[in-house]
């Protein structure tokens, strides 16, 4: 999976030196990209402070709002104790946060100075 400054994200085959999906994810450039870990989506961060959570086909799966900034960082993970996905993401507006991945939902967020 490829991003550029022109918000596109790319997905290739590697094997098969093959283009698979293409398609604009934002306006502003793409500043991170993450997989979700199940080899079908992928999330991007924004300059513009907007999470997406993508289906490697390109279709936009859910939003995730609440940075006021450029992201810079997002980790996926899974809770262990009851299977909770989650994200934390970061960025230049000094915030983390702590997202419910099904749910679209910011469910706590600390300023970092």
């Amino acid at each position: 999976v490829l991003a550029n400054a022109k918000g596109q994200v790319m997905v290739m085959d590697w094997q098969a030196c093959a283009l698979v999906a293409s398609w604009t994810a934002c306006e502003r450039q793409v500043t991170v990209l993450e997989p979700l870990g199940d080899a079908r989506h992928l999330f991007t961060g924004s300059a513009t402070g907007e999470i997406v959570l993508w289906g490697v086909a390109g279709e936009r799966v859910a939003a995730y709002w609440g940075h006021t900034q450029e992201v810079r960082s997002i980790s996926f993970f899974v809770r262990p104790t009851d299977g909770a996905r989650h994200m934390v993401s970061g960025s230049r507006d000094c915030t983390m946060r702590l997202w419910d991945v099904d749910q679209a939902t910011c469910l706590h967020s600390v300023l970092i100075l």
